[in-house]
């Protein structure tokens, strides 16, 4: 399965809930996706705000990409997108709940279906940045290598989106076989993340150190 990074669980922390919410974040650097649920559904009963709801979707999401039985595979897409249409319902205007399904419709192989709900997420808010890396993700997923470039380029030069935008530049020119650009911005993803030191994406720190280190 080809890797997509989304920048999904970056949260503006403001309300009753910030502590929670860093609490679930860092869980999601451990990759501890059952945490989360648990966490996130306790917290949803009291309060229904975008970011619990975008995060517990996520949630399963990530989790039914770590299950081997289909059943449960399905069974916890089916939630992520339960969660994903309740957001539409109470947050029509944000376009969020379009970038989350279409998120779970790509891990789903509805390729085509994913970029649309991209682009309808981008129709409702193009001042939203991390639908430009949600963009690139659509437009790789359907063989448009040259269009998912111009958006992670895009998303790349907004604060806080470098990061998953690198990461995703490095798998695109892999699957392009352009070693010299995959070098080069797994070079920059490391120097990122030394600097940076986001949870989140520690887990692809030994990938990226193999491909900066491969002689060209």
């Amino acid at each position: 399965m080809a890797l997509f990074l989304s920048n999904g669980i970056v949260f503006p922390m403001k309300s009753t809930g910030d502590q929670i919410l860093q609490e679930l974040n860092r869980h999601y650097g451990e990759r501890n996706y059952r945490a989360i649920i648990s966490k996130a559904e306790e917290l949803a009963q009291k309060e229904y705000s975008e970011e619990v709801l975008r995060f517990i979707g996520l949630a399963y999401d990530q989790q039914a990409l770590l299950e081997s039985d289909l059943s449960e595979r399905r069974s916890l897409q089916d939630k992520a997108s339960e969660y994903a249409l309740l957001m539409g319902r109470l947050y029509p205007a944000s376009g969020k709940s379009y970038r989350l399904l279409g998120l779970i419709r790509q891990h789903q192989g509805n390729d085509k279906e994913a970029l649309a709900l991209y682009q309808k997420a981008y129709d409702l808010n193009p001042d939203d940045a991390t639908i430009f890396l949600s963009l690139g993700n659509g437009y790789r997923a359907n063989g448009e290598k040259a269009q998912a470039i111009q958006w992670y380029e895009r998303a790349a030069a907004e604060p806080g989106l470098e990061l998953p935008s690198f990461i995703n530049l490095v798998a695109l020119f892999e699957e392009m076989g352009d070693e010299k650009k995959a070098k080069l911005y797994a070079e920059k993803s490391l120097v990122l993340l030394e600097k940076q030191g986001m949870e989140s994406y520690q887990y692809q720190k030994e990938r990226l150190l193999k491909i900066a280190k491969a002689e060209i």
